[in-house]
């Protein structure tokens, strides 16, 4: 499978404003239990959508820790067919690998998608070291074997993010003839307005993924962000969804994949100091998170409660390793795995 990762960082990417430190997370962790994601929307993914505020911003839920229902659609999901793509396939360092059993993934987003986890040692292995059937591809036919960083961003800490993880998690999920694939862009700090096509960062992995078009097939696609759009300008923060809808299209049309599977993180919910749930900026930003479902079809978000920290917003090993656990168990509960043993 390929896939496509992003995500956020302290200082690594220079804003106006700047982030604050980093900060010991909270002895006891947000304990709150969100409903699951609900059913897809419409085909054509139209939705009503609620007037904004004139600063662009969204009404504050009633409960002060952001505890806020899921997303419901109505219409269920599409499931996919466990065999869609017909064709020769792809040659993965000498191994002639049939359409139908080169599944890519592509992951992008802010520095928790380039990935800051350290903690605990004991689980570098499950990071670092290659399995076999695990590819990221760099481009120009070259496959290396997977490891983190699979999404890297040469500007911040080096430390592990969800692409091993999710990669070895479909695996451990799927028959024993499937390649994964990770097709990947992490950068910290970066913003939604920077992923939009013509920025700076969508033709970094899109370009990859085109290269493969025809020759894979395109598995599913996760991303990080939400939480680094505080950088943009506040009259520009509002328009966060209308963004991601429009980078979500634009790469589905790309891929020539109006369907594709996208799972898309919550809010840090764990997070603290000036990140925390119950800030001005996440108040804000994390309804239009929630409100993606309503307005992309097969679409899920990936729950984040109870997820540990490095500082005050980046997954540990262990929470990355839990985030692609709960990714991976929503594609299988919304048909969009048909790949399992």
């Amino acid at each position: 499978m390929l896939a496509i990762v992003a995500g956020c960082g302290l200082e690594e990417h220079p804003r106006p404003h700047s982030m604050p430190g980093a900060v010991k997370p909270p002895a006891k962790r947000y304990d709150a239990k969100p409903s699951s994601p609900g059913p897809m929307d419409e085909p054509d993914g139209s939705v009503e959508e609620p007037p904004p505020a004139e600063d662009g911003s969204v009404s504050a839920p009633d409960d002060a820790r952001g505890n806020m229902p899921r997303p419901d659609a109505g219409q269920p999901p599409r499931k996919l067919d466990a065999a869609p793509a017909a064709g020769p396939g792809i040659n993965i360092n000498g191994i002639d690998v049939p359409r139908a059993k080169a599944l890519v993934f592509i992951h992008w987003g802010h520095s928790n998608m380039a990935g800051h986890g350290i903690n605990p040692t004991s689980l570098e292995p499950f990071f670092y070291t290659p399995q076999p059937q695990l590819w990221s591809y760099q481009g120009d036919g070259v496959f290396v074997p997977a490891k983190e960083q699979t999404a890297p961003d040469p500007n911040s800490t080096p430390g592990g993010g969800p692409g091993m993880a999710w990669l070895r998690t479909a695996a451990a999920n799927a028959g024993p003839d499937y390649h994964f694939i990770s097709i990947a862009r992490g950068r910290g700090s970066a913003t939604s307005a920077e992923y939009l096509k013509g920025g700076l960062y969508y033709s970094t992995f899109m370009d990859r993924a085109i290269q493969l078009k025809g020759k894979v097939t395109f598995a599913g696609m996760f991303i990080m962000m939400g939480i680094t759009d505080r950088h943009m300008p506040l009259d520009q923060q509002g328009g966060f969804a209308d963004r991601m809808v429009q980078i979500i299209s634009d790469i589905r049309a790309d891929l020539g994949e109006p369907n594709l599977p996208v799972l898309h993180t919550d809010y840090e919910v764990t997070a603290t100091g000036t990140l925390a749930i119950t800030t001005d900026y996440a108040i804000r930003i994390r309804p239009l998170i929630l409100s993606l479902p309503k307005r992309v079809t097969n679409l899920a978000i990936i729950p984040t409660d109870d997820l540990t920290l490095e500082d005050d917003h980046h997954f540990t090993l262990t929470s990355h390793k839990t985030w692609c656990e709960r990714g991976i168990q929503l594609m299988i509960d919304h048909g969009w795995f048909p790949w399992t043993n």
